[in-house]
């Protein structure tokens, strides 16, 4: 694959530009606005002042005169905004948002009712990371925490509740994993061999006939119809430096195709919608870092830069209709999925750990770990930021959220949850 001479500061391929140089148009630093000549301004990642939902610092409250929800237009240089003043000022007080809150103490498994607030689907699990298909629950469970001697198991158990059973084990470090009804592919990091550590992709039979090694990825990967999408294992080109790339590799195994490549980038995550893969990407230049999100035809073409910007890196995303979600430092943003160098809206500010994300019926939903600030938290928010709100809070540490029509599935201190929409 060629490679075009440094003429910005993006990470996009197909022909690789490189990541070090200055790109035309944009403000320096980590304050530089997502498109030529617009300053969003202060490096908190807010596009402008008063969109988006804001927590309060102490009471979690939502203050509109913080932000919360009293513009949600992502408009450069709105404020305005078209949402009614006050609305999406939601308090987040404990025992608010969906019931009781409820603990992950023995005898609190069952949890097979439908209408129920949030309540624990296991109680002896160490899960990390989660997916859903159709009618069951996925997770992994990590062995160690030495990543040379690190394993992991996949779990399973019917969305509802009851027992759950091991699909597959396997060593190495788990990093995330999708379900498509047949199969559930994870990323891992396998360091427990000599050499250098292997980034194995596996598929492992949601029927429980076994999983093997299909290729190799890293991140969040996505999946459609017949491919799996995933940022392939870092690569060293002399004179070039650090490679990644962005893969399309078929379900049962093969060969993959390389959809576009980067260097000096560190991709995050894949996500796939209307014939696009879109590729969240990290950086560093000249000192500071900045993430990129890029779409690349799935059939092969040139990519689009749907967004870029200083201090804001998404770890994670997800694509619903119009909007692409996304994370950084904790807090929720989104941009139009039809962007090119688009500005991104604020819906939730958290400034804690929390790396999952997913949406649904222009509902967007997110864990969040406990800070000095903010309570840990499984939140949701509608597209334009209104009703932000917690649906299950509490001093524990939340990962891995997931949603369908009618529940949102978690983690909780290692535990499986579930609490209605």
């Amino acid at each position: 694959m060629p490679i075009r001479p440094a003429l910005s500061s993006v990470c996009v391929g197909m022909l690789v530009i490189a990541c070090g140089s200055a790109r035309p148009g944009g403000a320096g630093g980590g304050s530089s606005s997502a498109d030529a000549g617009g300053a969003s301004g202060g490096g908190s990642g807010a596009q402008d002042a008063g969109s988006g939902a804001v927590q309060d610092g102490g009471s979690s409250n939502q203050d509109a005169g913080l932000g919360g929800g009293s513009s949600g237009g992502a408009d450069s240089g709105g404020g305005g905004g078209d949402q009614d003043a006050g609305s999406g000022s939601v308090d987040q007080d404990a025992g608010s948002g969906g019931g009781a809150a409820g603990d992950a103490d023995a005898g609190g498994a069952s949890g097979s009712d439908a209408g129920s607030g949030p309540h624990a689907l296991t109680q002896q699990e160490s899960a990390s990371a989660l997916a859903i298909d159709g009618a069951n629950i996925y997770w992994v469970n990590r062995d160690g925490n030495d990543r040379f001697s690190a394993s992991f198991a996949v779990r399973t158990m019917p969305k509802s509740g009851g027992g759950a059973t091991t699909l597959f084990t396997a060593a190495g470090s788990p990093e995330a994993l999708v379900a498509d009804g047949e199969a559930v592919f994870v990323t891992a990091s396998d360091c427990t061999s000599f050499g250098p550590c292997a980034s194995p992709l596996f598929r492992v039979e949601a029927d429980g006939s076994g999983g093997r090694v299909i290729g190799s990825g890293r991140g969040h990967p996505a999946v459609d119809g017949d491919f799996v999408y995933v940022t392939g294992p870092s690569r060293f080109v002399p004179s070039v430096g650090q490679m990644d790339d962005l893969l399309k590799l078929p379900k049962h195994g093969g060969p993959p195709a390389v959809l576009d490549s980067v260097h000096d980038c560190d991709g995050t995550a894949v996500a796939v919608w209307g014939g696009e893969a879109f590729w969240a990407l990290r950086r560093i230049t000249e000192g500071d870092t900045f993430g990129d999100i890029v779409a690349v035809p799935i059939g092969g073409g040139s990519p689009r830069i749907v967004f870029s910007k200083g201090n804001v890196v998404p770890p994670a995303m997800k694509i619903d209709v119009d909007w692409i979600y996304f994370r950084s430092a904790g807090s929720v943003f989104r941009v139009s999925r039809t962007a090119t160098f688009g500005n991104e809206q604020l819906l939730w500010e958290a400034n804690a750990f929390g790396q999952e994300i997913d949406a649904n019926a222009h509902v967007v939903y997110w864990d969040q770990d406990p800070s000095t600030r903010f309570a840990g938290c499984v939140g949701r928010a509608n597209a334009d930021g209104t009703d932000g709100r917690c649906l299950d809070q509490g001093n524990a540490q939340f990962r891995g959220v997931r949603v369908d029509d009618t529940a949102v599935y978690y983690i909780k201190d290692g535990q499986i949850w579930r609490t209605d929409k």
